[in-house]
């Protein structure tokens, strides 16, 4: 009686976990299904790709706690002396301060590189990929937005910000001295991780004067 009562407790176990495997198959093929979506429409070009990621952007400065037109400005123009630019956002900080985040990172090179049908073709593609964040970089560098908003507090860099950690760790192989060239040229690279984390601190600040 014991062991067909131990016998039959472990069938009903071992039907509850296929059940789950089944569940994480279907899951999986749905996550996968969702990927190749993505994928497809960042294919169609640089508005979609732009689009999805000030999205993604916007998704993580909510997340941390800033609220939209009170804590950040999306889409705002300043004038230059080499013509008008458009950062993607502005972070309004505790005591009058800011800085500015850039969205306009190129994923092409990453996608073309999912869709090799050999190695080194998929090698090349990246090399492109991280070739590609390196130039964006620099670009970026250049425009210094930190001379741009004298009349505020404004720390003397901006963030690039590069919409998912794969796309960043892909490029970081390629060029292993990404990110110590960025900090040299001023630029903070960011994902959607880190990012979380910069915002979560301000957050915390504005709560603070908040409360003060």
């Amino acid at each position: 009686a014991q062991v067909q009562a131990i016998e039959k407790t472990r069938a009903e176990e071992t039907g509850g976990l296929k059940a789950q495997i089944a569940q994480l198959l279907l899951a999986s093929e749905a996550t996968q299904g969702e990927a190749r979506k993505l994928s497809a429409a960042l294919r169609r070009g640089a508005g979609v790709q732009g689009r999805w990621g000030e999205q993604a952007l916007r998704n993580v400065l909510e997340a941390a706690g800033l609220n939209n037109r009170f804590d950040f400005e999306e889409q705002f123009s300043t004038e230059t002396e080499e013509g008008r630019r458009r950062p993607d956002v502005k972070v309004r900080m505790p005591g009058g301060g800011m800085f500015v985040i850039d969205a306009k990172a190129s994923l092409n090179a990453f996608l073309e590189a999912q869709d090799a049908v050999d190695d080194p073709s998929r090698e090349a593609a990246l090399v492109r990929h991280g070739q590609s964040i390196k130039t964006h970089m620099i670009g970026l560098s250049n425009k210094a937005y930190w001379d741009q908003f004298k009349s505020e507090t404004t720390p003397d860099f901006v963030a690039m910000f590069v919409p998912g950690d794969g796309y960043l760790a892909a490029a970081l192989e390629r060029q292993p001295e990404l990110l110590t060239e960025a900090m040299d040229k001023r630029v903070v690279i960011v994902t959607p991780s880190t990012l979380f984390a910069l915002c979560k601190a301000v957050a915390y600040g504005w709560r603070a004067e908040d409360q003060a």
